[in-house]
């Protein structure tokens, strides 16, 4: 087995492998094979995670557990998750192949919004002078993450994507770019920067678990809100807005809007679900900038005429949309009418609004109109309660084609088709309308017939139900 230097302070995990693979001239496939016996040779790849960890912590000659806390985004990721779902990371992290799907997941949710990796030059310069060669840092590839929080220089944004399988031996002093925000945003972020380095270097503590109305009890010790006051939407966006900067808010896809603004939705009088790391670093720089009222102050009851609160609802529905299409962001109208606060009048007086409704029709035929899709979680077979929808069951293998399904069994795939219309094979119809099969009806754990006959038995009822029960069908026979 090939024994690599170990990663250095905050270097990402796929970083150090660069850095060993071109130290010994070899692919990244042949050090990653060195030494490894088990009967998955394929490794689980990207720029912010590799799987299984317990073998590339051999290569590098440390524990896997510190590998995961100091050179992985979990940290981060899962700092302010539910405590099951951060067992449930660190577990699959630490496991097989397949486990690391849990990891996967967590770097989805953490890098959201980032494209291009980035990094300082300054930093690269020193590494230049101090190492001879640099390095992928984990903190420069976080969100947040806009200024160096050493130097206090504007990261570079690189051409490289962050996400997606895949790896390029180029490391930052290979690389150009330029600059990942324009002008100066100010040395709040700096701070903020420095924040999401201390969540990412805070090891594998157990998740922060805040009281409920956390951020709502230290606005109101503050003065930011009046005790057994709302607090009034649109100001707070403005302000929160203008506080943070505009420019670094766009950068990380993070301006607030509508009703259910992120800032909203942290500062109501119950803490409903946990929210991203960045999100509470922001809301904690916030609440510390000198405070301002904004606590809700009802003005009574105003006779309107309906046609002027239709052409306000319209006007206000039109600027949400419009936003949309600036992101380039697809939306259901229902989730519009939600943001743009007309969802209650629409569903019960639409045909009294018909200003709004024209902005709603012309809004439906546009690119940015989307129908919302059904996110049916089903349990992964074999994974102790994880949960994944169709996509991530394809991505996982634990729903096969009809060609691989096909070639199980040795016959034409044109003859799969008609066992699941005969009952005989469950299937179900996913992207482009291709069927796909369970992949465990065919490991041989379970004798296919009693799969067979437990389906028949679902005949009629929805795939999901069909899936879960044969799901436990499969678990208690492999047992």
């Amino acid at each position: 087995m090939l024994l690599l230097d170990r990663p250095h302070p905050d270097e990402l995990v796929s970083s150090a492998l660069v850095r060993g693979c071109r130290h010994y001239l070899l692919p990244m496939g042949q050090v990653l094979n060195s030494g490894w016996t088990g009967e998955d040779r394929l490794f689980g790849a990207s720029f912010l995670g590799f799987t299984p960890l317990v073998h590339l912590a051999n290569l590098f000659n440390m524990g896997p557990r510190a590998l995961l806390a100091g050179h992985t985004v979990l940290t981060f990721a899962t700092a302010f998750s539910e405590r099951e779902v951060w067992e449930r990371a660190v577990d699959g992290a630490l496991g097989d192949v397949h486990g690391g799907q849990a990891l996967g997941a967590v770097i989805r949710s953490a890098i959201q919004g980032l494209p291009h990796r980035r990094f300082c030059r300054a930093c690269v310069a020193d590494d230049l002078r101090t190492k001879g060669e640099s390095y992928w840092r984990l903190s420069h590839q976080l969100p947040g993450s806009l200024v160096c929080h050493v130097h206090g220089d504007t990261l570079v944004s690189t051409k490289l994507s962050i996400a997606g399988k895949g790896i390029s031996y180029d490391l930052p002093q290979n690389c150009q770019g330029r600059p990942c925000v324009a002008g100066n945003i100010g040395d709040l972020w700096r701070e903020v920067a420095a924040r999401v380095a201390e969540f990412a270097r805070r090891g594998l503590d157990q998740p922060v678990a805040l009281p409920i109305s956390y951020y709502r009890d230290i606005a109101v010790e503050r003065g930011w809100l009046k005790p057994e006051r709302d607090v009034d939407i649109g100001r707070l966006n403005a302000h929160v807005a203008a506080v943070l900067g505009k420019a670094g808010l766009a950068a990380c896809d993070l301006i607030p809007e509508g009703n259910g603004s992120w800032p909203a939705m942290l500062l109501q009088a119950r803490l409903k679900a946990p929210s991203g790391t960045l999100k509470h670093i922001l809301m904690e720089q916030f609440l510390a900038a000198p405070a301002v009222d904004l606590s809700h102050k009802p003005r009574g009851m105003v006779a309107r005429s309906r046609s002027d609160e239709d052409k306000t609802l319209a006007a206000a529905f039109r600027q949400v949309a419009d936003g949309y299409a600036k992101r380039g962001q697809r939306a259901a109208v229902a989730t519009l009418l939600k943001d743009a606060g007309c969802w209650g009048i629409y569903r019960h007086k639409k045909s009294s609004l018909p200003r709004l409704q024209r902005a709603v029709d012309a809004f439906r035929t546009s690119r940015n109109a989307c129908r919302p899709l059904a996110r049916q979680m089903l349990p992964v077979p074999g994974q102790g309660g994880m949960v994944a929808n169709r996509s991530g069951l394809i991505d996982g293998g634990h729903l096969i084609s009809g060609e691989e399904a096909a070639s199980k069994l040795g016959m034409s795939p044109r003859e799969l088709p008609v066992l699941h219309r005969k009952g005989r094979i469950l299937a179900t119809a996913y992207k482009g309308h291709r069927l796909w099969y369970p992949a465990f009806w065919f490991d041989g754990r379970v004798p296919p017939a009693a799969l067979e006959a437990a389906f028949a038995g679902l005949a009629g009822r929805p795939f999901p139900e069909q899936w879960a029960a044969l799901v436990k069908v499969w678990e208690a026979g492999r047992a």
